[in-house]
């Protein structure tokens, strides 16, 4: 192996192009979670999507990720990283951690209802969801703080940029 990750297609390709690099990523998900179990693997799906991050340059965007359409469905979290989708396995939202001025001002990228909170909704068009935080378990045992995640959403909303969201595990993810 070179090493060389595989990039996606520019902005200006086919769709064709854009959909047919996912199903690759997809593909190559697959077989190295099928692999990882094999030989025992606890996560799989962690072991997966590692492997995919050193295989492909997928970018971290707001919004539309070419090739992934509305409804898609991905096996679990390890499958929607892979493509980009939703890059916090162990998280409900995903976004940039780390800010230079930790300001969160990138905004989230996306936000996974997975069943986590019992206070989030999901009715259809419209999504009541709770934040991160404030949790020992599955228990809510404190009031959540506009730090992190939090944060960040409030950015998306402050400026309007998009947010994707994922719906938790019933037959899969879905986009």
């Amino acid at each position: 192996s070179s090493g060389q990750r595989t990039s996606p297609p520019p902005p200006e390709a086919t769709p064709q192009a854009h959909s047919d690099f996912i199903k690759q990523v997809c593909l190559y998900f697959k077989r190295r979670f099928d692999l990882a179990k094999e030989n025992g693997g606890h996560k799989p799906d962690m072991t997966a999507w590692g492997d995919c991050k050193k295989a492909f340059d997928i970018p971290r965007r707001h919004g539309h990720i070419p090739g992934v359409d509305v409804g898609d469905i991905f096996s679990g979290r390890g499958e929607a990283a892979a493509v980009g989708v939703h890059n916090m396995m162990m998280q409900g939202i995903d976004y940039i951690s780390k800010s230079d001025d930790g300001s969160h001002s990138k905004g989230a990228y996306a936000v996974c209802l997975g069943g986590g909170y019992c206070d989030d909704e999901d009715n259809g068009e419209v999504v009541t969801y709770t934040g991160m935080g404030g949790q020992s378990g599955k228990l809510q045992v404190r009031d959540q703080e506009m730090t992190k995640g939090n944060l960040a959403l409030r950015c998306n909303f402050e400026t309007g940029t998009p947010v994707r969201l994922i719906r938790g595990k019933r037959d899969g993810f879905t986009h």
